[in-house]
């Protein structure tokens, strides 16, 4: 009998609407849904609507079982909160999940693919489940905080909630502990501590009481903003925490929650086991909503606006309606369906032909409208990006925000002499160093060529540099890397790297990819022979692949905006189209951006009014399409760091942050794309802190309103010995490198402009921060490919080194 929940009933059940079940694992409720069989990626307001008590069905989250990304576990779980944000890891949904598919497949035992990791699910009595959920991480990176720190003692906190414990078990926690519970309101302290600047990813508020060596009764304010009945990673935290605290010895705790208890196992091999009950409530369907545009809104029609910006609480660009955003999807498919374009790759002809296009001749190939949505749905919404160490460290999807380095730049500014000058391999160490020390960058790009402009000169022969600008930031990061490859030989080498990394296990790297490989159609239509090559290679290995469109505003594209996101629209579609049609599921990131033609000049420019607006508008047709973007900023057309170079770092930072790109790239360019400056990248992530502060935007609720202490003091007080001044003072933003103080200490400590501060904290990261070294082996493993590499295209004299 087929499950009433399951995508895999009949097609007559289907069209009824998307079957859903509804559980709960102590009250903390989930609207479950099957998309194995057939893919559901609901936009976020479809999500709002579904997860709301009035207007839906109603749940803390919404959950959906997909097939798994990687070889061994039975299922992905993707867990959504009610904003549209997919978090790593929800103890209570995991046991619910479990249980249905123990039911469905009359296993003892299932795993579970998460965000957060792969999960054990096995029964534990009636509509009780044990899951294993992982390992727990105690790093301050890996929480993550926003700066080193001890993670046993924060020494944060707001009222009775001070100096907490940090960990992270698929999700960030901070962990109070206190005399009595009872007396805590966390609903008072858990929105502000949520959104401490500690926790770049905001963190669930725990607040504990030891009742005896085995019991804890715990209360948690959980992401995005909400005070639950039960969490089970918190519970998981909270008795690790304990623990760490040295607060009992005791392996098993039963943790006691406003809707019930769970039973903790902390294990020898440093695995956390949860046990508790579950409970199937009803089934239904959900509407049948289209994938493109929005079929259910949010407050929008209230407000007047039609805009496909999501309404989220947080300041926000809003540009094109939705009227405007139809109408390019509309002409994108006509260019596409009538005009067709270039394929110079058999292969993918073929791939093309096979699946009903038209191919016209050898290679013009014309794309049925249909066939452009198959594929759109088949491409994942949210890909997350891990680091080198394994853990998750990106999430592309909705309006999450990362920022990285630009690539393949032929000069440098030299921070000793100032000068301009040829960059080096020793130059995308160096920028990879400054990545992985900044707080705010979150990934690295290729900053400079191994060979300069002639790589001759460096004793490299030009085919080989891909590999060599790779491996240069393979050593000196950790932070996930994007590049470029000349070709399908130069990805599979620095592909054999990234594997060594992950242990030699191709289902490793699979399972937690750190590479993006950045890959181009020539505009206007056309996809080359090359760049072809490495995007079928991306799809079959599953690597994340840029799938961007970089048309000239007035050379190669049409000079008017409009134009250009049709065509780069096009384009984009097209190159999607061809990795799903190799792999179905492939990772595809959207983006690029039109750089209008300066017609005076003859310069192709990176920055103005025009390019911030074609980049927010390609952004807003990520959103429409419901897949993760490629924005550019902190990069501009001056040839130095001055005033002109700080308007276009700003104002390009603006519109991408604020209209919420995933993947915001091209941090310390200058001159149009020329030249890098290390400065710019530290200058740069000072305005990145800058604005995601100035994205937390305003809580407005009772302690931050504070009417009692306004009525306290009155006409004429004084505020600054209160203790809610003290409470809430960390919550303005204080830079690192801008000065504030007054003209007179200004004066005595050397009277420094902000460009003498950037050299010099660029010069003390070079001088002082190593990152975390690879294993001496995979080193090993990295100079054999390169050896092999320069053995295959030889040059004569001295070939370069890995720069370490």
């Amino acid at each position: 009998m087929k499950h009433p929940w399951s995508s895999r009933a009949d097609d007559a059940l289907i069209s009824q609407g998307r079957p859903f079940i509804k559980m709960h694992g102590l009250r903390n409720d989930f609207v479950v849904v099957d998309g194995r069989e057939k893919p559901y990626t609901p936009s976020v307001e479809e999500i709002v609507r579904i997860c709301d008590r009035r207007e839906g069905v109603g749940g803390d989250q919404l959950l959906v079982v997909e097939r798994p990304r990687s070889n061994g576990p039975h299922v992905f779980l993707r867990i959504i909160n009610t904003d549209g944000r997919d978090v790593e890891a929800c103890g209570n949904a995991s046991r619910c999940v479990g249980w249905l598919l123990l039911q469905e497949s009359g296993h003892k035992e299932i795993t579970i693919e998460t965000l957060g990791g792969v999960l054990s699910c096995r029964r534990a009595g009636e509509k009780q489940v044990a899951v294993e959920m992982g390992r727990l991480r105690t790093g301050w990176r890996e929480i993550p905080l926003s700066r080193e720190m001890d993670t046993l003692h924060l020494g944060i906190g707001a009222g009775p909630l001070q100096d907490p414990v940090g960990m992270n078990i698929g999700n960030p926690h901070a962990v109070f502990f206190v005399a009595d519970l009872a007396a805590v309101d966390l609903t008072r302290y858990g929105p502000q501590l949520q959104k401490d600047p500690l926790f770049p990813q905001e963190a669930n508020i725990g607040a504990a009481q030891l009742i005896d060596p085995k019991t804890l009764k715990l209360s948690v304010w959980e992401r995005p903003g909400a005070l639950t009945t039960a969490c089970g990673t918190g519970a998981c935290v909270a008795v690790a925490a304990a623990h760490r605290r040295e607060l009992t010895t005791e392996k098993c705790m039963t943790v006691i929650m406003p809707a019930g208890s769970v039973e903790i196992e902390l294990k020898k091999n440093g695995m956390v086991v949860m046990t508790g009950p579950v409970e199937a409530c009803y089934a239904g369907y959900l509407p049948v909503a289209r994938r493109f545009g929005v079929s259910i809104k949010r407050n929008s029609e209230d407000m007047g606006m039609e805009n496909i910006s999501i309404d989220l609480d947080r300041p926000q660009i809003r540009l094109l309606t939705m009227d405007k955003i139809e109408r390019i999807h509309q002409a994108s498919l006509e260019v596409l369906s009538r005009t067709g374009v270039k394929v110079l790759l058999p292969e993918a002809v073929e791939l093309m032909a096979d699946a009903g296009c038209d191919v016209v001749g050898a290679d013009l190939v014309k794309i049925p409208s249909r066939l452009v949505e198959e594929c759109l749905n088949s491409a994942p919404s949210s890909i997350t990006i891990y680091d080198r160490t394994g853990h998750a460290a990106m999430q592309l999807e909705g309006q999450n925000i990362h920022f990285g380095t630009g690539p393949t730049i032929q000069y440098v500014i030299d921070v000793e002499t100032g000068q301009r000058r040829d960059t080096t391999m020793e130059d995308i160490a160096k920028a990879a160093r400054i990545v992985d020390y900044l707080p705010n960058l979150d990934y690295a790009m290729t900053m400079g060529m191994s060979g300069g402009v002639d790589p001759r000169s460096h004793d490299l022969n030009p085919v080989v540099t891909d590999r060599f600008d790779f491996a240069a930031m393979l050593l000196n990061t950790t932070k996930p890397l994007m590049f470029s490859n000349w070709s399908v030989e130069g990805l599979s080498d620095c592909y054999e790297m990234a594997v060594a990394v992950r242990g030699g296990s191709e289902s490793d790297f699979r399972k937690s990819p750190f590479i993006m490989v950045y890959c181009e159609p020539t505009t206007p239509l056309l996809h080359d022979r090359d760049p072809l090559a490495l995007a079928l290679f991306c799809a079959e290995k599953s690597i994340p692949l840029l799938n961007v469109s970089g048309p000239v505003a007035g050379g190669t594209a049409p000079v008017t905006l409009a134009a250009c996101l049709v065509l780069s629209n096009a384009e984009m579609l097209s190159g999607l189209v061809i990795a799903q049609l190799k792999n179905k599921g492939a990772p595809v990131i959207y983006g690029g951006g039109a750089s209008p033609l300066d017609m005076r000049t003859s310069v192709n420019l990176y920055g103005g009014p025009q390019f911030c607006l074609d980049h927010i508008a390609l952004k807003e047709l990520a959103n429409f399409y419901n897949l993760p973007d490629f924005n550019t900023g902190g990069c501009t057309d001056a040839k130095t760091l001055d005033q002109h170079a700080a308007i276009d770092y700003t104002m390009s930072l603006v519109q991408s942050t604020l209209v919420g790109s995933n993947l915001i790239h091209d941090v310390g360019y200058m001159e149009s794309g020329y030249t890098a400056c290390w400065e710019g990248i530290v200058m740069a992530d000072e305005i990145i802190d800058y604005l995601k502060n100035f994205l937390k935007g305003i809580p407005v609720d009772e302690e931050n309103m504070a009417l009692d202490l306004i009525h306290k003091q009155g006409p004429g007080g004084s505020f600054m010995a209160e203790k809610h001044t003290f409470d809430h003072f960390r919550f303005v933003w204080y830079p690192k490198l801008m000065d504030r103080d007054s003209h007179a200490n200004w004066t005595k400590t050397g009277s420094k402009d902000l460009k003498t501060k950037l050299t010099e904290k660029v010069r003390d990261i070079l001088a002082n921060h190593r990152p975390e070294p690879l294993d001496k082996q995979i080193v090993r493993t990295v100079e054999g490919i390169l050896e092999r590499a320069k053995e295959r295209h030889p040059v004569k004299g001295r070939a370069a080194e890995p720069v370490r």
